[in-house]
């Protein structure tokens, strides 16, 4: 009840994109843009951090949620906006979520019906991004959470989270993730309820089978071939 995150929405990274074609005008390719470009770019780049705080306060109002602490915005692809949400929110926290990249090149090629190899280089530029962004950051900014670990043992990690953030974890919490937990996230919605067919949900936990699922899905010269390219942050992570 103390945080509202929204779900790839995408609202900084809309806006970080619309103020860097704003600045080229029409040599970005839109049909607007004549003159004062830059101006016009600066402008929005400095109206930016109250329009995202007065979008979350709409979405607050809309859900009657008085209690808000913390609000986030949370996307994969936020790594090509990191500069800017730092400008924007000098004060921001990060929960930086790592994982076993042999397990997210075969979760990227699902996702996007790609080759593995195409896959693991789309995550050597996105993890590369955020890997330098996280040494501008205090120990106080910075969470870094292993999925695996959150995986294993859910109720251990989400209150060592919520002890980070300086918040209780209510009972209700634990309650509704525990509902939750053999349920692929992209079937829930804002209000928490389950869409689709549960049958059968109760024998199958989908997290814990996307736990090395590299080895089921990865040929032995790829896996070979990634562990080596990784091989620092497989180090450092694992």
């Amino acid at each position: 009840p103390a945080i509202l995150m929204t779900n790839e929405t995408g609202v900084c990274l809309q806006l970080h994109n619309l103020i860097l074609k704003a600045a080229q005008g029409r040599v970005a390719g839109t049909p607007f843009g004549k003159e004062y470009c830059e101006l016009w770019s600066s402008q929005l780049n400095v109206a930016a951090p109250q329009v995202i705080r007065d979008y979350y306060h709409r979405i607050a109002t809309l859900e009657q949620r008085q209690n808000v602490i913390y609000w986030g915005d949370k996307h994969p692809h936020n790594d090509t906006c990191l500069l800017s949400i730092q400008r924007w929110f000098p004060h921001a926290r990060y929960i930086y979520v790592v994982r076993d990249p042999r397990d997210v090149v075969c979760s990227i090629s699902q996702m996007n019906s790609w080759g593995h190899e195409r896959s693991f280089k789309e995550w050597q530029r996105i993890s590369s991004n955020y890997e330098h962004f996280i040494y501008s950051l205090t120990k106080f900014q910075l969470y870094i959470l292993r999925y695996e670990d959150l995986v294993l043992d859910h109720v251990a990690k989400i209150k060592e989270l919520f002890g980070w953030l300086n918040l209780d974890v209510p009972d209700r919490v634990l309650d509704s993730i525990a509902t939750l937990i053999n349920v692929q996230a992209h079937s829930i919605n804002r209000n928490m309820e389950v869409s689709g067919n549960l049958s059968g949900a109760k024998n199958h936990n989908p997290q814990k089978s996307s736990l090395s699922r590299w080895k089921r899905e990865l040929t032995q010269e790829q896996a070979k071939l990634f562990e080596l390219e990784a091989a620092e942050y497989l180090s450092k992570y694992y």
